[in-house]
């Protein structure tokens, strides 16, 4: 199903870009200098800072973005909803902060909306530092049976993107947009997602609601990818699994979920085992998150110890 002709006149909708940042200063700067090239007349830049220790806030500011700053790291969906709520435009662009837009991007993704109310999500085309396009570009939403085929054999989907701007069940949080509209009636992102899987979730209950979800290859952008979780991987890498474990229950009810922790208790159990027998070895930081991964099984994704990092690793 392609998508059809858009609008004339629908660039001209107005236009709020949300970015949340944790000690980005390396990127940021190359992603407000490409945002500042493609945002149209009018449109504002919105960054909510989780309380960076680097020079993330004063970078966003010297940009033009109007800033918000935590006094904690409350997460990414927290974040982007608080900024949501004083948004003024029309269309809300959530971004990355190690995104970089090529030439035409917003313009051609602005393109799918022609009216405030439109009940679409688009999401836009990356392309990782290689060039190579990003397969979660366009996307499945993830099963339990996939999540645990990944866990034991790490193989990712190889499934190929579309060519053309066609409909599609999830797109990258990394880069997409959607109406106020529509952002406010599914009310935003789930706070509970402690990093990872609230786009998934918010693409999923939006299309209960009826939307649709469009991959457009036509806005295209450099993803660098990883720029938070590569402060702290091993913390970050138990919050994501909680993510899927919520993801699952959520969409696939307790019996799907049950078997994804059982997945996970027998995975961190082999890792725990194969170190206590000195026959694979854990260093301390992967023996820690083997533990997290353990406790995530036994206790599931509410559990207490999962929080997100204060400070890069």
């Amino acid at each position: 199903m392609h998508q059809p002709p858009p609008t004339s006149g629908s660039e001209e909708r107005s236009i709020s870009v949300l970015v949340v940042t944790w000690n980005n200063e390396t990127t940021l700067p190359d992603c407000l200098t490409a945002l500042r090239q493609e945002l149209p007349a009018g449109g504002e830049i919105l960054c909510f800072d989780n309380h960076s220790v680097d020079g993330s806030r004063a970078i966003a500011e010297s940009y033009g973005a109007r800033v918000e700053a935590s006094d904690s790291n409350v997460g990414f969906a927290a974040g982007m909803n608080r900024l949501a709520t004083t948004a003024r435009g029309e269309v809300l662009v959530l971004l990355n902060p190690d995104v970089f837009l090529h030439s035409g991007a917003l313009r051609t993704m602005l393109q799918h909306f022609s009216t405030e109310d439109e009940h679409k999500i688009v999401g836009g085309l990356l392309l990782g530092a290689d060039g190579k396009p990003e397969l979660t570009s366009a996307r499945l939403f993830p099963t339990a049976w996939s999540v645990i085929s990944w866990l034991l054999s790490r193989r990712r989907s190889t499934r190929p993107l579309p060519m053309a701007s066609q409909e599609v069940e999830a797109v990258s949080g990394a880069f997409f947009a959607t109406t106020r509209t529509l952002w406010r009636q599914v009310a935003g992102f789930d706070e509970a997602y402690r990093h990872s899987w609230e786009d998934l979730d918010f693409f999923w209950r939006a299309s209960g609601t009826g939307a649709t979800v469009w991959f457009e290859p036509g806005a295209a952008a450099t993803h660098l990818g990883g720029a938070s979780v590569r402060q702290a991987p091993l913390a970050i890498d138990a919050l994501r699994l909680g993510g899927a474990l919520r993801f699952v229950r959520k969409r696939q009810g307790a019996l799907a979920a049950a078997f994804l922790r059982t997945a996970l208790l027998f995975r961190s159990l082999t890792a725990l085992a194969l170190d206590v027998l000195h026959i694979h070895r854990l260093d301390g930081p992967r023996r820690t998150r083997a533990l997290a991964l353990l406790r995530l099984a036994l206790s599931g994704e509410g559990g207490r110890r999962l929080q997100l990092p204060v400070e890069p690793e």
